[in-house]
């Protein structure tokens, strides 16, 4: 029986091991707060982005323009119209342009390349996306990247430092106004500290795979190889081999694809689209949903609704090609209204979220940070409680963080494990000690009356004390015979030399 109890001991010990160990071990998914938090704010902002960090975001997501003066501006597009109050000012109209760009797009708008960073900051900035409140347009200044990597590097005293994750916005169309990007951007990491300090994990992205070249020998220059992750930007018309996966591994961190290449689409009736538009272009006006998730069968059998192959034809089975290259994988963009999602969904974005987690993402660009962290807690990636320097180790940012993780987590379920067994024989040394003094057969006589002596005060408790000391040791009392016998030996030992060995029935006479 005491075996038994041993065993279920070590099982239940082993067990709570492998649990903790698991635990630490599950990495959540990284949760990159796309643009700072639209969904409350105007993108781009300080307040936006103070309100991602409250919400746990481990990146804090912007995109760089230049301005006229070479002032690395944040905002998502080349042209302000969008997502400022430009159009308001009319000392700026005579400044819109139309450009062709170096892919071939034209582009129409109040480019931020035509202004000064001071002029810039006399207009505001407004909510880039219909149907979100508006309530805050004349609210919120353009803000520049130092002033991001400042309070991002003030994050610090949080404990759990906030990673800066920087996009060049079109740095070939920058190249060809003679105010490249990639330069300032390096240099401005290197004025906010990012050189020495190395706590605030930086990943930069592009969409030109040129720029990331050019921004990792820049980095290599100044002494800061390694210093950030790269990641390469995918559109939905992304068609990426596997040549080109291989060489980006070389010096890249992961790959950053629109979602629609890691779920494809098909067109559904319910989704409202324009005829003939591709699935994975920008929502339409009026539109419901971008289409109904696609399994690879049906993917092949109906196609898209503009004829063009489908993401999952593109590029088959990109997560897993992405990982067994050691890419990371962040897909965008995770948006709260239904329009944006497929109808699958039925517009809940905590299952979109799942969905895609499932499909092997490790991270994931959101419009909403508050959302993710109810996702994250929905779903056990995040606790609820205070957090903790194991909990920092676990979630903490950084594209390098999964083999400090596994490291982490083999090293803890060693210790557990060795702990768990060295427990295990420590009670049963203890049991096997306890047994040395369990000298009374109860089954003989009653025991409760009598007094425990350690072995070494047992004669004179037993003999001298109790007037026997004349006798000889074998005419003592049967029990005090046995209990003297004990001392040496186990119970059974010593009732079995009192009772002599055994032997066949003799008959009485």
């Amino acid at each position: 029986m005491r075996s038994m109890g041993d065993a279920r001991r070590t099982f239940i010990l082993l067990s709570v091991a492998l649990y903790v160990c698991s635990a630490i071990s599950r990495k959540s998914t990284t949760i990159i707060a796309h643009r700072g938090s639209p969904c409350n704010f105007p993108e781009e902002t300080l307040e936006g982005y103070q309100h991602a960090m409250s919400n746990g975001a481990d990146y804090i997501e912007m995109d760089v323009v230049s301005t006229k003066d070479g002032a690395l501006l944040l905002r998502h597009n080349l042209t302000l119209d969008d997502s400022t109050t430009i159009a308001e000012h009319p000392e700026f109209a005579d400044r819109r342009w139309t450009r062709t760009l170096p892919d071939g797009r034209t582009q129409s708008g109040f480019f931020a390349v035509n202004y000064t960073l001071a002029e810039l900051k006399t207009i505001y900035a407004k909510q880039a996306i219909a149907g979100r409140s508006q309530a805050s347009d004349h609210g919120y200044r353009l803000r520049t990247l130092p002033e991001v990597l400042a309070l991002a590097a003030r994050s610090r005293s949080r404990g759990k430092p906030v990673g800066v994750y920087i996009e060049d916005k079109d740095p070939a169309f920058h190249e060809s106004a003679g105010l490249p990007l990639e330069k300032k951007l390096v240099e401005a990491l290197v004025s906010a500290g990012y050189k020495e300090d190395a706590g605030v994990a930086v990943i930069l992205q592009s969409f030109e795979e040129q720029s990331l070249r050019k921004l990792s020998g820049l980095l290599e220059a100044e002494g800061m190889a390694g210093r950030a992750g790269l990641v390469w930007l995918l559109d939905c018309s992304a068609n990426i081999t596997d040549a080109q996966l291989d060489g980006f591994a070389a010096y890249g961190t992961g790959i950053g694809p629109e979602k629609s290449l890691v779920a494809p689409l098909v067109s559904a009736a319910e989704c409202n689209r324009p005829a003939g538009a591709a699935l994975c272009t920008a929502v339409a006006s009026g539109q419901a949903c971008t289409g109904r998730l696609a399994s690879g069968a049906s993917a092949a059998r109906n196609g898209s609704a503009s004829g063009a192959p489908l993401p999952a034809q593109r590029s088959v089975g990109l997560v897993q090609r992405a990982h067994q290259r050691g890419l990371l994988v962040h897909a965008y963009t995770f948006r709260n209204e239904e329009r944006f999602m497929a109808v699958d969904f039925a517009g809940d974005p905590l299952a979109e979220l799942t969905h895609y987690q499932q499909l092997g993402v490790d991270g994931v660009f959101v419009d909403c940070p508050s959302t993710a962290k109810e996702w994250l807690l929905a779903t056990g990636q995040l606790s609820a409680g205070p957090s903790s320097w194991a909990g920092t180790i676990v979630s903490g940012p950084g594209p390098r963080a999964s083999a400090a993780i596994s490291a982490f987590s083999i090293l803890v379920t060693l210790t557990v494990v060795a702990l768990a067994c060295g427990i295990s024989a420590c009670i049963k040394r203890r049991r096997r000690h306890r047994a040395r003094y369990d000298l009374f057969p109860t089954d003989l006589f009653n025991t409760r009356d009598l007094n425990w002596y350690p072995p070494s005060d047992y004669r004179t408790a037993v003999v001298g004390n109790k007037g026997v000391a004349d006798h000889e040791e074998d005419e003592l009392p049967t029990s005090t015979a046995i209990m003297m016998t004990a001392i040496d030996s186990s119970p059974r030992a010593a009732e079995q030399q009192h009772k002599g060995p055994a032997g066949p029935p003799v008959n009485g006479s």
